[in-house]
C-alpha cells in the first residue's frame, strides 16, 4: 500500500471516530381512533394510559401525537394543563370532543370547573394553571351539553392569577367547531344564580389564539325572559368572552382569531370587558337573536377592544380593511363603567381605559343590521372629570363602510334601559 492510501485510510478512520450516533425513535402508530375511558390529555406521563396503549401519548416527551382521525366521549376527560404544559400534534387530522366527561373539555385553569372558583379571583396568586395548551390539527370539534345539570359550561375555557404574573395560553393551529348547550339558571326550580355559558371563556389572565376559523353555536334551551332590566344581563351567555379581570393596573386576557369565525345562538356574540382584547383578523357571521327577552348584542365592549377585519395602528385604533366578507346581525354595544360620583365602586374596570369597537364592512356583500349602542352618550354622566377626559376622547367606534357594504341601522334585540333610539 502505497502512502497516498495509507494517508487516505488513517482519515477515514479519524472521521469515523469523530461521529456520534443518536438513537432513533420510532413513533408508534396509532392502533385506536376511540377515546371513551377514563383519561385526559394532562402532559403527565401515564405509563398504563389508554393514549399511551394506543400508540398516541410518548411518555418520554409527554407529546401526544395523532396520524388518524379520532373521537373522544363518554368518560374521557378531556386537555387539562392545571399541572404540566400539553402539547397535541395532529397535522392533517381531525379531533371530536363529543360530550366528554367535563364541562369544560378544553380548559387551562385556576381553580375547579365544577364550581366558581375557575374565574374568580382571591388576593392570594396561585400557581395553577403550571402549563399551556398547544393543539396543531386539521380541526377541533367539540360539543357540550349540560342541561342535565347547568353550571359554568364553556368548549374552552382559561383562567390564571399565576405568583409569577405569566398569562396561562392557549394555542390552536387549524380550525375550530364548537357547540355548547347549557341551562341559564344553576337551580332552574328557585333561578338562585345565572351560569356563564360559551364557546370561548378567557378570564383573569389568559390568552387564545386560534390560528385558523372558528365556528361557535350556543344554545340555552328554555332560557325564558328576563322580565326586569339588568345592567349585565348581557354577560352570561356568549359566543366569545373575554373579561374578568380584577387587577387594576394589568391588561386584561386576550382572543385572537387569525380566520373567518360563524357565530350564532342564545346570547350575545362577542363581548370584551376589563381591559381585554378580541380580536379577529378575517370577517364572517356574528348572530344574536332579535327578540326582546334578555339585553343580547351582535358585539360589546367595556373598557376593551373588539376588532373585526380591521387593520389596526400601535394605539389600536382603525386604519384599513382586512377586506372580509362581514355579516353582523345585531346591535353593538360600547358600555361605560366610569365609577359614579368619583366613587371607587367597580374593582373591575376601575374607569381608566378607553373602550372601542373597529369594524370593517368593505365588500358589496357585507351588512351590519343593528344599532350601534354608545352607552357613553346615552347616560347622564356626559361631562366627564377633567382625568377621564381623555379616554372618554379616545373611546367609540372606527367603522369602515364602503364598496356598496350595507348598514341597516335599526334596532336588533333589546338594549340596555333608557336607550333613546
Amino acid at each position: 500500500m502505497n502512502s497516498k492510501k495509507i494517508k487516505l485510510s488513517m482519515a477515514i478512520c479519524l472521521s469515523l471516530s469523530t461521529l456520534t450516533f443518536m438513537p432513533h425513535t420510532v413513533l408508534a402508530e396509532q392502533t385506536t381512533t376511540e377515546f371513551s375511558k377514563t383519561d385526559t390529555m394532562d402532559g403527565k406521563a401515564m405509563p398504563f394510559s389508554p393514549l399511551k396503549k394506543a400508540g398516541v401519548l410518548d411518555n418520554t416527551s409527554r407529546t401526544y401525537t395523532f396520524t388518524k382521525d379520532s373521537t373522544f366521549n363518554k368518560k374521557f376527560k378531556g386537555i387539562d394543563s392545571k399541572e404540566a404544559n400539553v402539547t397535541i400534534h395532529a397535522p392533517g387530522v381531525e379531533l371530536t370532543f363529543d360530550k366528554v366527561n367535563n364541562n369544560m373539555p378544553i380548559r387551562a385553569i385556576k381553580g375547579s370547573e365544577t364550581t366558581m372558583g375557575w374565574r374568580e379571583w382571591k388576593a392570594d396568586k396561585t400557581e395553577t394553571p403550571i402549563g399551556n395548551i398547544d393543539i396543531t390539527a386539521k380541526k377541533v370539534t367539540v360539543t357540550v351539553d349540560e342541561t342535565s345539570k347547568p353550571r359554568d359550561t364553556f368548549a374552552l375555557a382559561i383562567s390564571s392569577h399565576r405568583k409569577d404574573n405569566t398569562p396561562a395560553k392557549v394555542n390552536i393551529k387549524g380550525d375550530v367547531d364548537f357547540n355548547v348547550t347549557n341551562g341559564y339558571w344553576k337551580e332552574p326550580d328557585k333561578k338562585a344564580s345565572e351560569t356563564v355559558t360559551g364557546g370561548i371563556g378567557a378570564v383573569n389572565a389568559g390568552e387564545v389564539t386560534i390560528d385558523g376559523n372558528a365556528k361557535i353555536h350556543v344554545a340555552i334551551p328554555n332560557q325564558g325572559v328576563r322580565g326586569t332590566y339588568y345592567f349585565v344581563g348581557h354577560y352570561f351567555v356568549n359566543g366569545i368572552y373575554a373579561g374578568l379581570n380584577y387587577v387594576g393596573k394589568n391588561k386584561g386576557p386576550t382572543v385572537h382569531i387569525t380566520g373567518d369565525v360563524d357565530i350564532d345562538g342564545d346570547g350575545t356574540g362577542i363581548q370584551a370587558n376589563s381591559r381585554s382584547a378580541i380580536t379577529i383578523d378575517g370577517g364572517g357571521r356574528i348572530a344574536t337573536k332579535g327578540t326582546m327577552d334578555f339585553e343580547h348584542y351582535a358585539i360589546v365592549s367595556e373598557e376593551s377592544t373588539v376588532s373585526m377585519n380591521s387593520k389596526v395602528d400601535d394605539t389600536g385604533n382603525l386604519i384599513g380593511s382586512n377586506g372580509h366578507k362581514v355579516e353582523i346581525l345585531g346591535n353593538v354595544g360600547m358600555f361605560n363603567r366610569e365609577p359614579v360620583n368619583g366613587a371607587d365602586n367597580d374593582t373591575l374596570t376601575y374607569g381608566n381605559t378607553p373602550t372601542k369597537v373597529n369594524l370593517s364592512l368593505s365588500t358589496p356583500d357585507s351588512l351590519l343590521k343593528g344599532r350601534v349602542i354608545n352607552h357613553y352618550a346615552e347616560i347622564e354622566r356626559t361631562h366627564p372629570a377633567a382625568d377621564k377626559a381623555k379616554i372618554r376622547k379616545a373611546t367609540g367606534m372606527n367603522f369602515i363602510l364602503e364598496n356598496k357594504a350595507t348598514w341597516n341601522n335599526i334596532n336588533y334585540g333589546r338594549p340596555f334601559k333608557g336607550f333613546r333610539a
